[in-house]
This record gives structure tokens, C-alpha cells and sequence, in this order.
């Protein structure tokens, strides 16, 4: 009788199943796993990439539920073996060339969160008996979830490191602000510092001693400044807004507060605050005023007079939604014509049930006869 010997055996599977050892760790999510994994990718010395390559194999572990569907905690009793081909891997890692996988799976296995298991063929598959799968030669994961705690304290530190590198930077973004209203008073050397300090607080690599080094400078610039004591951690100077002028309206006026990035400086441009003309603004709100007397079907529906051309513009357009003109056709107008005039095509078209009909063709024909139109 001829004996038929499989394959597995010959590959030296038998030797290989006999010295697979449990894994002990605590169970946890894939998906916890891999935020920890996101979070700590600077400390652990990983790219993007590293991290696409192990979650597609995360995706290949058998650890959800086949009623519910919901994802269940690994534990060490699974099987952790990914004996999946380099060809379907690279489908679920978004694509990935063959050749960049296996570069990515050496860096993994040199950081210790992944294992070869290589046949003597160097072929990956399952290891089966009574028809389950009991272990495979492919790629151990079980390195990966041993350091699951070390992982989530290394993600914990990072999470804090950002939070304080937010915080300082912040700081030193205002303390520079305040430096540069008396950049007179410093040196070419000191201002040039002081100008650069925002582009240098923009890298993300400059890391939380960087941040640090750069506020430690700016308060000693700003103790030699001020006589205050050069001590960093203390709370920053608040930014002093300047007293308002007198001769000012102090209607509807904006503030005087100087505007700042809600981001840190990181991604966007402080710009600077645009000046309003004081005298061409009373005279438009002036003869404003006047025009608004001379609209009574305005007054009937909307007798609150404006106080400002902002208000103005809002009850304006209240307005011309009530006689059922359209946005895209109000801010068309807008830039055509003047406040005033817009003012007054509504009202005539308001006072003409026959407009109502179409009002966007009745105040694009009104806007396009200026000289019927008072000019403001």
C-alpha cells in the first residue's frame, strides 16, 4: 500500500506547530490597537505607511462576530498568523506595490511588532486539524498586540506632548505679538528673531524642546523690555488693545481688538485689520436715512430703521426676500448699485403689484436705469 504524504509535513509544519508558544497580553480591540498605533507612530519611529500595512493585516485576523457582525476583543487563544499572499494584502493595503510591501513588513519585523514564520518552501498556509485551522507559517502578529500596553502608554505620552506643545506655542505666538509693538526698541538681531519665531513655531518637527528654546528667548526679550522677571511658564502678557478714538462712531463699529488665528499660527495668515473711511460712512448712513423716509411700503412691513449700513444691509435683504427676489438676484445688485439705489428698486417694486409677478427681471431692469435712481 502506498503511503501519500502532504505537503505541510515535508515544509517541516509539524516541528514548527510543536514550538508555537501562547502569547500572553490583554485582550483589546483591532481598532483601539490601531488609534494607540496612530498616536504613538512619531515615538515609535513608524510612517503612514507602516501603519496602512498592519492594519490591513489586522483586517485579516478572525475576530469578528459572525451574527452581529461587531468587531471582538483578540485575545491570546486566537490564531495571530497572517498566511494570506503578498497579492491579496496588497489589495486591502489601498493598492500597494508588492515590492513596498515587503519593504514595509522588514521595517515591522526590525521594530519588533512583527514575526516570520517561513515555511521551508517559504510558502505561507494554514496549519489544519479535524478541519480547523490551529496555525499557519505567514506573518505573526502576536508581537504586535505583547506590546499593546507599552504601545498605549507611548500614545498616552504622545497625546500629552501635543497638548503642551499647543499650549506653548500658543504663548509664544502672543508674546511675540506683544514683542513686535515695540520692535523699536530691540536690536536688528532681536527683531529678526522675532519675525522668524512664527515661521519656525509652523514645523511640525521642531518638537516640544524646539517650542520650548523659542519661548525661553522671547520672555527673556520681553524681561528686557518690560524690567519683569524672565521666568517661562508664567503666565503671558496679555495683548493690550488700544484705547478707541473719540472722533469715531461708535455705532456699529468694529473692534479694536487686533485679530488673531484661531489655529496657533500653524496653517493661517494673521491679517491685518482693514480701515474704515469714518466720513464716507456718515454720509452714506446719512443719506440712507433720507431715502428710508421715502420708502412707506418698507416702513409697513419693516418699521425699524437701521442704526448702521450693516444693519442696513440686513433688513434690506429681509426685504427683498418678503417681495420674493432671490439672493443670487440681491447680491448681483449689490455690486452693481449703490445701497440707496437697491433701497429704491425694491420699494418700487413693492408698491407695484404688477413687478411682483417676476421681481428678479423687474430689479435687474430698475438697476440697469440708474438715472431713474437718486445716487447715495
Amino acid at each position: 500500500m502506498t503511503m501519500i504524504t502532504s505537503a505541510a509535513p515535508r515544509a517541516g509544519a509539524q516541528q514548527i506547530c510543536a514550538q508555537t508558544m501562547p502569547a500572553g497580553f490583554t485582550p483589546i480591540l483591532r481598532r483601539e490597537l490601531l488609534y494607540a498605533l496612530r498616536k504613538a507612530r512619531g515615538l515609535l519611529g513608524l510612517t503612514p505607511r507602516d501603519i496602512s500595512v498592519l492594519d490591513a493585516l489586522l483586517s485579516f485576523l478572525p475576530c469578528r462576530d459572525r451574527k452581529t457582525g461587531r468587531d471582538l476583543p483578540v485575545t491570546p487563544d486566537m490564531m495571530l498568523v497572517v498566511y494570506a499572499s503578498n497579492t491579496t494584502i496588497c489589495e486591502r493595503a489601498n493598492g500597494m506595490s508588492d515590492r513596498n510591501l515587503r519593504r514595509y513588513v522588514d521595517r515591522l519585523a526590525q521594530a519588533g511588532l512583527l514575526a516570520r514564520r517561513d515555511s521551508a518552501t517559504g510558502k505561507r498556509f494554514p496549519l489544519r486539524r479535524g478541519g480547523k485551522v490551529v496555525d499557519a507559517y505567514g506573518l505573526d502578529l502576536g508581537p504586535l498586540f505583547r506590546s499593546a500596553e507599552r504601545i498605549a502608554l507611548l500614545a498616552a505620552q504622545a497625546e500629552a506632548e501635543a497638548e503642551e506643545a499647543s499650549s506653548l506655542r500658543a504663548e509664544a505666538l502672543t508674546l511675540r505679538a506683544n514683542l513686535l509693538r515695540d520692535a523699536d526698541e530691540m536690536s536688528e538681531e532681536d527683531r529678526g528673531f522675532v519675525d522668524m519665531a512664527k515661521t519656525l513655531l509652523r514645523r511640525v518637527s521642531l518638537g516640544l524642546e524646539g517650542i520650548r528654546a523659542i519661548l525661553e528667548r522671547l520672555h527673556g526679550l520681553w524681561s528686557t523690555l518690560t524690567g519683569a522677571p524672565n521666568v517661562v511658564g508664567a503666565p503671558c502678557p496679555a495683548t493690550v488693545c488700544p484705547e478707541p478714538d473719540s472722533t469715531l462712531s461708535t455705532d456699529c463699529e468694529a473692534s479694536a481688538t487686533e485679530e488673531m488665528s484661531g489655529k496657533n499660527g500653524q496653517t493661517v495668515r494673521q491679517v491685518e485689520t482693514p480701515k474704515t473711511d469714518t466720513k464716507k460712512r456718515k454720509t452714506a448712513e446719512a443719506s440712507l436715512g433720507v431715502i428710508w423716509d421715502q420708502c412707506p411700503t418698507l416702513t409697513a412691513f419693516l418699521p425699524r430703521q437701521p442704526t448702521c449700513m450693516e444693519d442696513a444691509r440686513d433688513i434690506i435683504r429681509q426685504f427683498a426676500r418678503l417681495i420674493g427676489l432671490t439672493e443670487r438676484s440681491f447680491a448681483n445688485g449689490l455690486r452693481r448699485a449703490t445701497l440707496g439705489q437697491v433701497l429704491q428698486a425694491l420699494e418700487h417694486i413693492a408698491s407695484r403689484p404688477d413687478c411682483l409677478n417676476d421681481p428678479d427681471f423687474q430689479f435687474h431692469q430698475l438697476l440697469g436705469k440708474k438715472a431713474m435712481l437718486q445716487a447715495v
